[in-house]
């Protein structure tokens, strides 16, 4: 009598294991960090070295039901390190702070929770358009993210602390973005950027926008 496909073991060739393509998927991504951080480290002899820093703020406004707090307004500050191989192809090491602040309801009172938290982001960077005084470049890269400490701000208590308890800790996502390049003197640029994050403990897991301006210094 030939095997129904409920009688089928589970080790059988024909029968993949539940999670398996969701449990590769996140592998892959947390592998994506540490091969980044080796190409920056094996590649730092050959490169030209910039450092610079940018503050910016963030928009999250989901309309998904199951996303904690979904409308979300914080801000980030961040440290860049960027290496230039070719005149349009770069790596780029960045950590970010960053605050998110949104509603809780206790059921007694309604106050306003900051969330902070630090960004890890290793990223491809491509000058896509190159000038005299402009320049247009996009990144992409893995975002390895945290959250540090919840405050509250409240009628009862103006600087608490309070719960985390919006999604996980840790979260692996990832960073999309287009920036403008301006440079105003022989070793300095002003930097204009948008970024579309997705999967990050900053946006509870969904997506946020991100606008912000920054400095970059040319050794």
């Amino acid at each position: 009598m030939p095997m129904r496909p409920t009688d089928m073991p589970t080790n059988h060739p024909m029968r993949r294991p539940a999670g398996l393509r969701s449990r590769w998927l996140g592998r892959s991504a947390k592998l994506c960090i540490p091969l980044a951080i080796a190409a920056l480290v094996l590649s730092a002899g050959t490169a030209q070295a910039q450092i610079g820093a940018a503050i910016g703020l963030r928009f999250m406004d989901s309309e998904e039901e199951f996303i904690a707090n979904s409308d979300r307004r914080g801000y980030e500050a961040r440290a860049m390190y960027d290496m230039q191989f070719t005149p349009a192809l770069g790596l780029r090491l960045e950590g970010a702070f960053a605050q998110m602040q949104f509603q809780r309801d206790d059921g007694s009172q309604t106050f306003q929770v900051s969330e902070n938290g630090f960004e890890f982001v290793p990223a491809l960077r491509v000058e896509a358009v190159r000038g005299a005084f402009t320049g247009l470049y996009a990144t992409l890269g893995p975002v390895a993210s945290f959250r540090a400490v919840c405050g509250s701000s409240s009628r009862f208590d103006s600087d608490g602390r309070v719960a985390c308890d919006e999604g996980e800790t840790y979260r692996t996502g990832y960073a999309a973005g287009l920036g403008l390049r301006y440079p105003f003197s022989r070793h300095r640029d002003l930097t204009f950027e948008v970024r579309y994050m997705g999967g990050t403990v900053a946006a509870a897991g969904s997506e946020l926008i991100a606008l912000s301006v920054g400095l970059r210094v040319r050794k």
